[in-house]
């Protein structure tokens, strides 16, 4: 499976693991594997789920109003006996900017005079990983849906939609399994991102 240009997922035989093109020993013809492992299925965990390819640039004058049409149409295709009530924009942890904006948030709520200046570094070291890592990025929305088995419709779950920077697809996540698969979808870039900002909030929330 291809990541990007030169990053490649591939099965190793029991596990998988990431490479990229320097990693590569060698490139085995494909009458040199054996058929019981050419027979072996790839796994959809690395696909996102629920997606919808949008049939134009949805209507609207902002983002927001893009994203909001665009997850409304996508509901509508992929699950029409859902009931929305509502859908709101919001910041997530698809963008650039919005891992920055969670980071940098965390980060200047740190008062103790000894973490300040670790505290810098760990934005620098932040904005240096994220600006070197690829991945596709998304807007976010979240949808509230009507319970189907509360008649009185007082119940209401969260559906989270992530509409691509260009309005071309609509992926929706109905929970956190599908939510998962959706970040692994990203890829490694975006993996090693989100895993350096955890690792940077748990570890100043330790001392803080």
């Amino acid at each position: 499976m291809v990541i990007d240009d030169c990053t490649y997922l591939i099965n190793t035989g029991g596990f998988y693991c990431v490479v990229d093109k320097k990693d590569i020993l060698r490139v085995v013809p494909i009458e040199d594997v054996p058929q019981e492992e050419l027979e072996v299925e790839e796994p959809d965990y690395y696909q996102a789920p629920n997606v919808y390819f949008c049939q134009g640039v949805p209507s609207g004058n902002t983002s927001s109003e893009k994203c909001e049409n665009a997850a409304r149409e996508a509901m509508k295709q992929l699950f029409p006996e859902d009931e929305i009530k509502s859908i709101e924009f919001i910041t997530d942890e698809f963008k650039k900017s919005d891992l920055r904006e969670l980071v940098n948030g965390f980060l200047a709520m740190v008062t103790n005079e000894e973490l300040k200046e670790e505290a810098k570094k760990a934005t620098t070291e932040f904005e240096e990983v994220l600006q070197t890592k690829k991945f596709k990025e998304y807007y976010t929305s979240r949808i509230n849906v009507y319970d189907k088995e509360d008649e009185e419709k007082n119940s209401v779950r969260c559906y989270y939609a992530a509409v691509d920077l260009k309005f071309e697809e609509v992926v929706i996540m109905r929970d956190g399994v599908e939510r998962s698969r959706f970040c692994t979808s990203l890829g490694p870039g975006y993996d090693a991102v989100s895993r350096l900002r955890m690792g940077i909030i748990r570890a100043f929330m330790k001392r803080l």
